[in-house]
């Protein structure tokens, strides 16, 4: 089996009133969102679109749709200020807003030679016509999962990271999943405690990548 490396995790808010104006980082550490000691490395802050990035590998993002804040690779967080965490103390910090989705999501990485080849054989089962002069360059796939006894359901896609002869490393299979947890909640307790199975969820989507990627 390849190796499986988690490039991010995030939550996506997603609602029809978001302000975006709202989120800078006096805001974020104010209201005890995020940490005083961060490091601001980026902001960006509007009516229609507003961003801040840290040096810990956080970011958020806000436009009138979508609320996401994401972990990218390479930082660390402790438990209290995870994505979920994060989300949950921002729901909490504005619970008058109508959110009408929630979605939990995680990219992992696998890298291996040939990634298309996988692709094909694997899932598509489609090698291309006898004969023929053309050949698949490019392979995506979507997945849909649901999860039983809830009204939750997983997308997975499916897509290769070519690199560059200087980034052989890079080369593999690239697997983005979002977990869509549809509302309306009723309060602000009922969607802190989906975010609270988030670690558990991830722990689910991190065994459906294994169990793909399982030789056959």
């Amino acid at each position: 089996m390849s190796e499986l490396e988690t490039v991010n995790v995030s939550v996506i808010l997603v609602a029809d009133s978001h302000n975006p104006a709202i989120l800078n980082p006096d805001f974020l550490q104010k209201n005890g969102i995020v940490p005083s000691e961060w490091r601001v490395r980026e902001t960006f802050t509007t009516s229609a679109f507003s961003r801040v990035a840290y040096d810990s590998g956080c970011v958020w993002e806000v436009n009138p749709q979508r609320n996401i804040v994401q972990q990218n690779q390479g930082g660390h967080l402790d438990a209290a200020h995870s994505p979920y965490k994060m989300a949950t103390k921002y729901i909490e910090t504005i619970p008058h807003v109508r959110y009408q989705a929630i979605g939990l999501n995680m990219g992992v990485f696998s890298p291996m030679d040939n990634p298309i080849a996988w692709i094909k054989s694997n899932i598509l089962k489609y090698s291309g016509p006898a004969g023929s002069p053309f050949r698949l360059r490019s392979a995506g796939v979507n997945l849909n999962f649901e999860l039983e006894d809830e009204n939750v359901e997983c997308n997975l896609q499916l897509a290769h990271a070519r690199g560059t002869p200087t980034e052989e490393s890079k080369k593999g299979l690239v697997m983005d999943f979002n977990l869509h947890v549809p509302g309306p909640f009723g309060s602000v307790e009922a969607m802190r405690e989906i975010l609270d199975k988030w670690p558990d969820r991830r722990s689910a989507m991190s065994n459906l990548a294994k169990s793909l990627l399982q030789e056959k």
